[in-house]
């Protein structure tokens, strides 16, 4: 069974790294820049 799956392991971390990596872009424009605006960004974001 781990052998069929085996074969599609490089594919799946490269998912993985791509979907954290936006995840990590999306939090920090959200802290830094305060894109996209939430209704917990900081008063003095806004």
């Amino acid at each position: 069974m781990f052998e069929r799956l085996s074969t599609h392991a490089p594919k799946a971390l490269a998912v993985l790294r791509i979907v954290a990596g936006l995840l990590f872009v999306l939090h920090d424009t959200q802290k830094v820049l305060g894109f996209p605006a939430t209704e917990m960004s900081p008063r003095w974001l806004l």
